[in-house]
């Protein structure tokens, strides 16, 4: 189904009024140092200057943090690193879709990697940056085994250099070379930050800056883990277009467009070719003191084959933030799917999603013919621990096309669903800072399976526990 024209149009007004002016500025003391940076999951985006000309610190690294490599502090490096273990255990993984004898979608394995990094900075206009990463997996007996997802023996995930220039009256920053990307909020391009290999893309990008204003324009292949191999970009692949963001304040709005090509790309029955452009916007504004309203839509057009695209996607969050340690959340997320096999597509592709952090821990359903409705709450239980409850409800967008694994698989046929209740899931976690260092996380997911799954196959509800430490420097 097309989205009406009409909806398109109230995106584009909603995010014109949530991206309206802040009423009011705070302004900050302008006599008080810098603060330290915050370790960031894109280390390049620290700026570690700020510790130049300051006392001695008691941060042992802090060394390696800022380099000065002249007398004037000009020309400076840093270094740094972060190592991850986590143990994940499941029962009735895919739900028990494949299973031969009993206990065989049941396994605990453990998830290893590690990143290290180098920045140097030859002045205010020049920076190269570099990062070498190695993700290793146990034997892993679930189907699919070790997958792309988990190994990835040794790798160069970041490498590029950065120029940046005046240009009226703000900046223009030009960077090519193997790079990672996060656009807006991650619902279409994200580096995938839970997968154990993470992703990144080859070729250029340019930044624009001026005040409250900036685009990004993308020239890019993406760079496929090939777990033993050399992570070379995949030509076939390649992925353009223009990001703009207006922000000021807590108010702001996203216009973009977003362009890929695949081959043998499958959709509902129509496989081929594709070239597929996404239009679309996000805006976001506080409602009150205690109240945050996110909405974003995209439209998609193109072609898979000879088969035209027409699809969508529409999703919104609201945060509320009452006085004291709790927070509460929903959310509402469709994305279209096909109402015929063969022929045009309607089925919407999420890109380059970050589909856990919206569409649950369990990494069961992806953002492709799904509707999704949650329902949370986050609570700072302490100043180094805080507390996570989500549930979400799943069903098929189109009972008459495919239900969709995170990675754009058809994980169940079309044709093959009495009913649209994918199932529900509940998520928990716990998130521990345990030293400046040290993060820890644990988490548990259970997802009860729906009738459009057990109508489809095996129908078993699924279980998912996991626990994580992470090492940053």
């Amino acid at each position: 189904m097309g989205v009406p024209s009409r909806s398109l149009t109230a995106l584009v007004l909603s995010c014109a009024f949530l991206g309206a002016p802040a009423l009011g500025r705070q302004s900050t003391p302008q006599d008080e140092p810098p603060p330290r940076p915050r370790y960031q999951y894109y280390r390049w985006a620290e700026d570690w200057s700020v510790l130049a000309g300051r006392e001695a610190d008691t941060d042992p690294f802090d060394p390696l943090k800022y380099v000065p490599l002249s007398a004037d502090g000009e020309f400076w490096a840093s270094f740094g690193g972060r190592m991850r273990a986590r143990v994940e255990h499941f029962e009735n993984f895919g739900f028990g879709a494949g299973a031969g004898a009993p206990g065989a979608n049941d396994d605990t394995y453990v998830l290893t990697r590690a990143f290290l990094h180098g920045d140097l900075h030859l002045g205010p206009r020049l920076r190269a940056f570099a990062e070498i990463k190695t993700a290793q997996v146990s034997d892993r007996d679930l189907p699919g085994g070790r997958r792309a997802s988990d190994l990835d023996t040794f790798a160069l995930q970041q490498a590029f250099v950065d120029v940046t220039l005046p240009l009226g009256d703000g900046s223009l920053r030009l960077r090519p070379g193997r790079q990672g990307l996060r656009l807006g909020a991650g619902r279409l391009v994200a580096p995938a930050p839970w997968s154990n290999t993470t992703r990144t893309w080859d070729g250029a990008s340019a930044v624009f800056e001026s005040g409250s204003f900036s685009a990004t324009a993308l020239a890019l292949q993406f760079a496929p883990v090939r777990k033993t191999q050399s992570n070379d970009p995949d030509h076939d692949q390649p992925f353009y277009g223009l990001y703009t963001t207006w922000k000021e304040g807590q108010r702001g709005c996203d216009l973009y467009w977003l362009g890929i090509e695949r081959e043998g790309s499958a959709f509902n029955g129509s496989v081929g070719s594709e070239q597929r452009h996404t239009f679309g916007s996000r805006g976001w504004a506080p409602l009150s003191e205690t109240l945050r309203l996110e909405l974003e839509g995209a439209y998609q057009t193109g072609e898979v084959d000879q088969a035209d695209i027409r699809a969508w996607f529409v999703a919104s969050k609201l945060d509320w933030k009452p006085a004291g340690r709790a927070g509460f959340f929903a959310g509402f997320d469709w994305a279209s799917g096909d109402d015929e096999p063969g022929g045009d597509v309607e089925t919407f592709q999420p890109l380059f999603p970050m589909g856990h952090g919206y569409y649950g821990f369990a990494d069961v359903v992806g953002r492709l013919n799904a509707i999704d409705a949650q329902l949370g709450a986050t609570w700072a239980a302490r100043e180094d621990l805080s507390l996570r409850i989500a549930n979400h409800a799943f069903w098929l967008a189109s009972d008459d096309d495919a239900l969709y694994a995170p990675n754009g698989s058809a994980s169940r046929p079309s044709g093959s669903f009495a009913s649209r209740e994918i199932g529900y899931e509940l998520d928990l976690s716990a998130v521990w800072r345990a030293a400046t260092h040290v993060d820890a996380l644990l988490g548990y997911s259970h997802f009860f399976a729906g009738a459009a799954v057990r109508d489809s196959g095996p129908g078993s509800d699924l279980d998912f526990l996991y626990l994580s430490l992470t090492y940053t420097f």
